[in-house]
């Protein structure tokens, strides 16, 4: 099984979070939930902030959908190597898939470019675990901030709100109609990269999640 990267990006206030907290409650896969924000409401699971906590959810699930970890306070990379080599032990042992969401992946310094390019668990997860169903979600409000290396990792873009000013680079490089990405805040628009990029779903965030 493969599992295929994705970006979540747009404006503060657009509903990235909805719709990161809305991926992490409703995957079939098992999912951990990482933030640098010392807490973040109306996250699925359980508090977790090292390998022995991720263990325990594991052992207490019969199913990787049972698995629902939230990492609050996570300091890139360190933790997010944590929860890599996690991953790696759970598709060795239990052969279940499994999300990791980062937001705010920016802060990781392999992802914008300022360590070498093998450098950063988030890149080398990018760039190495798809064949392991390791599915990375990566989130930021600006993905020029990014790195492009480990960007192309991902094989599906989803706009949360409306498109900034600072959004142009990027739109103009992949090609993008503003006029084809939400207009208001908590819609949402699913985009292939591929050539040519297009919008292939549109939508809402639930609003329980928010």
């Amino acid at each position: 099984m493969k599992a295929y990267h994705c970006l979540v990006t747009g404006s503060s206030g657009g509903g990235k979070t909805t719709w990161l907290r809305q991926m992490h409650a409703t995957t079939k896969a098992a999912s951990v939930f990482m933030t640098a924000k010392k807490r973040e409401s109306n996250v699925a699971g359980t508090p977790v902030n090292s390998r022995r906590g991720l263990n325990t959810a594991v052992r207490r699930a019969s199913r990787g959908s049972d698995v629902r970890c939230k990492w609050f306070g996570a300091s890139y990379p360190q933790d997010a190597e944590t929860v890599r080599e996690w991953a790696h032990d759970v598709h060795e042992h239990r052969d279940w898939p499994v999300q990791i969401i980062v937001d705010e992946c920016q802060n990781d310094p392999g992802m914008d470019g300022s360590t070498s390019e093998t450098g950063g668990a988030i890149r080398k997860g990018l760039h190495e675990d798809r064949d392991m169903a390791i599915k990375w979600v990566v989130c930021t409000q600006d993905p020029q901030d990014l790195d492009y290396p480990p960007l192309k990792q991902c094989r599906t873009f989803v706009w949360c709100g409306p498109a900034k000013t600072w959004h142009k680079g990027f739109l103009v490089y992949y090609n993008l109609e503003e006029l084809d990405l939400p207009q208001r805040e908590y819609q949402v628009a699913e985009i292939d990269p591929s050539l040519p990029p297009e919008v292939v779903w549109r939508g809402e965030t639930n609003p329980t999640y928010a």
